[in-house]
């Protein structure tokens, strides 16, 4: 929404210049489980007037699930519990209320507007006093609370908020040749001068105008879906779209075809592109490039590219290879096939991260690094059309450490195949205070830590955690004032590490050789390291040899600050032979409330099982790529939130690592597939969601 309270100015006269798909119907309308709160929505084909028909109503929501939640004055305000597949207005001051996002694919070239048909109210409470958004809170240390302040020109305005229409245009999205109309649809409206709230069934219509294609503007090479997709996007397409059905091969085959007729003597593209800044680092890249086009399963069509390819000598601007660095990705993502997959192989003075956005919260953390707008080729969005990683070497010799640790990984799953994955091992701080004689709770990382640690006692032999509090001394509350406990386990594991210092450092040390493959902290964060439990630069030298370069989640803050002076602690864990196989971790200060959401999207990414509203596609190769695992956790938060903070978060998270290392194998490897942009599935229904009784995250 804008300043003044209303949605996202109205975008009519919106060009669309891609061809879309047809929905087949209705959009499967799914009705939740009872005590299952979410949004229901239900989406008709174009009519062939150019209508397009959005109902969305929430289910399951009664007063008592309202949350309480005080401010320092001791005022209680409500806030809403978690909606299935809703996201929630944060503009900072105003009522924080539930919304629905609703995307719809286009069926040509044309213009998009929205009206509302029809708002029935379904449920009217009253004497209801409904929280207002809080600033988002940085993850940095002795930060206070952002407080509840109401804005009075919105709590004292006799009007229900948020003000206008309950159905506007959101933006539009384009993601590899598929381009989808984002409808803001708002089921709940509120007055806080009545403290009156209501829920309501809202019932919108999607007009699309088509126009000729002389009124096109100007813009990039326009495909067909059919010859744009990718699987490795699949699980981003069926967030976003409630009946994504995916190209068929037979579909993908006759537009290939058709497009090799057309331009016969274009040169072929890749399946995965690697930019490289000199010939010695591209020989210490060849032993993972040729792993990738010699494997039985799956090879791929790579494309190495260095600078004297495009020109450069590496003396010149940052601007300059920037751009031209740019220029390269985007000439090969016109060609067919697009690649997936992009990969990075230097360190920021070789190949320079964008600097757009300065950080909302500004201080010492000035602009954003990013490497997020090497991959956003498509549209004004900012979900990445292409896969993007970066090994952050110096040198040749830098590339060869992580070159041999991304195979070990490899290799090692390969070995132990499904039924022995590997270990996890999960760290995080329980930031807990006395205050008026009571303990209460600050952050949620020991919620969230917790949450993915019982979810993979299921899933994994052995999962190790070391958890730190504050005030280990003190009352140990889940969260707040609401009078619970810490389960018993995270109790004992707060005594454990409580005493000697060192402790919870010397257990992480010690754990890394057990066959840990992947590694999760949660807690505050600087360039040098972790917070607590507290690991850095100083302690990486000291890691014992791994059985298994770890996948590395660091979500924190700054300890992916890799444009520094000195190496931030990804760039030291990547070049270190004892140090991981991959890193994501953030380049500036981050918020805990995105960070918990980013969290929960990354083990969703990488165990389709994970208590999230959503189900992930079975991968065409039955694999999971680093990649493809982060593109689910961008699309996650991108679909739960807006705003300038979620902007700035996909930017923060960069991947150190290849986009397509496999981080997970969901059966023993068969027969080689044929390749991904020729094989993909026959269109299947969509698969039910079951839902869980209890989510155990945050709201």
């Amino acid at each position: 929404m804008t300043s003044n309270g209303r949605f996202p100015r109205h975008l009519s006269g919106l060009v669309v210049l891609v061809s879309g798909i047809f929905l087949a119907g209705w959009a499967a309308a799914q009705d939740y489980p009872e005590g299952i709160v979410g949004a229901k929505t239900a989406t008709s084909r174009f009519s062939p007037d150019g209508k397009c028909t959005i109902t969305v109503e929430l289910q399951h929501l009664v007063r008592e699930k309202l949350e309480k939640v005080a401010d320092d004055s001791g005022t209680t305000y409500r806030r809403f519990p978690y909606i299935h597949k809703a996201a929630m207005f944060q503009e900072v001051g105003k009522p924080e209320l539930p919304y629905v996002k609703v995307n719809v694919p286009l069926p040509g070239e044309g213009r998009a507007e929205i009206s509302v048909e029809n708002v029935q109210e379904a449920v009217r409470w009253e004497d209801v006093v409904i929280a207002p958004a809080r600033k988002p809170w940085p993850e940095l240390p002795k930060v206070p609370c952002p407080p509840l302040e109401p804005e009075p020109k919105v709590y004292n305005r006799d009007e229900t908020f948020p003000y206008g229409p309950a159905a506007r245009l959101g933006p539009t999205t384009r993601l590899r040749g598929r381009l989808m109309q984002t409808c803001l649809i708002c089921p709940v409206r509120y007055n806080p001068v009545k403290k009156v709230l209501t829920l309501n069934r809202v019932v919108a219509t999607l007009h699309f105008s088509p126009i000729a294609q002389s009124e096109w503007a100007p813009g990039p090479r326009v495909f067909k879906p059919a010859l744009s997709y990718s699987s490795e996007f699949a699980g981003g397409y069926l967030q976003l779209l409630d009946d994504f059905r995916p190209p068929s091969r037979s579909e993908i085959q006759t537009a290939i075809k058709e497009h090799r007729g057309q331009a016969p003597n274009e040169r072929v593209g890749c399946d995965y592109l690697a930019i490289v800044p000199d010939e010695q680092m591209s020989q210490a890249l060849r032993p993972l490039i040729a792993a990738k086009e010699k494997r039985m399963w799956r090879p791929l069509a790579v494309r190495l590219v260095t600078f004297s390819d495009m020109g450069l000598t590496g003396k010149e601007s940052a601007e300059k290879r920037r751009e031209t660095i740019l220029r390269t990705i985007r000439r090969e993502f016109d060609l067919v096939p697009r690649p997936s997959y992009l990969l990075l192989a230097g360190d920021a003075r070789a190949i320079p991260p964008f600097f757009r956005d300065r950080h909302p919260d500004d201080g010492e953390d000035g602009i954003i690094a990013t490497d997020l707008f090497y991959s956003t080729l498509e549209g004004s969005d900012l979900l990445p059309d292409i896969l993007t990683g970066r090994l952050p070497a110096r040198n040749a010799g830098d590339l060869k450490i992580m070159v041999e640790k991304i195979l070990a990984y490899e290799t090692t799953l390969e070995a132990s195949g499904r039924a022995d994955w590997g270990n996890a091992l999960i760290a995080a701080y329980y930031e807990n205070e006395v205050r008026n004689g009571k303990t209460t709770t600050r952050r949620w990382f020991h919620q969230t830590a917790y949450s993915v640690d019982r979810f993979l006692k299921d899933e994994l032999k052995t999962v190790h955690h070391v958890y730190t509090a504050e005030r280990p001394d003190a009352p140990l509350p889940w969260h707040h004032y609401d009078g619970t406990q810490l389960p018993e386990e995270l109790v004992q594991a707060i005594r454990t590490f409580a005493a000697p210092p060192g402790s919870a450092t010397q257990f992480i040390t010690t754990r890394w050789a057990d066959r840990v493959r992947l590694v999760l902290h949660r807690d505050h964060g600087f360039p040098g390291g972790w917070g607590e439990p507290p690991l850095d630069v100083s302690h990486i030298a000291r890691l014992p040899q791994p059985a298994i370069p770890p996948l590395v989640l660091s979500m924190n803050c700054r300890s992916g600050w890799y444009d520094g002076d000195s190496p931030c602690f990804a760039e030291a864990l990547m070049r270190h032979p004892h140090g991981a196989a991959a890193v994501i971790a953030a380049s500036r200060a981050s918020w805990s409330l995105y960070n918990d959401r980013f969290t929960e999207g990354l083990i969703k990414g990488i165990w389709d099982n994970f208590i999230l509203d959503f189900q992930l596609p079975a991968p065409e190769d039955d694999r999971v790529t680093l990649g493809s695992t982060l593109n689910t956790a961008q699309t996650h938060l991108d679909r739960a939130y807006s705003g300038i903070y979620v902007d700035c978060t996909l930017q923060l998270f960069n991947l150190f690592g290849d986009p397509e290392m496999t981080v997970r194998r969901l059966r023993a490897v068969a027969a080689p597939p044929p390749p991904k942009w020729i094989a993909a599935p026959e269109a299947k229904s969509p698969r039910k969601i079951s839902f869980p009784s209890s989510l155990g995250l945050r709201p």
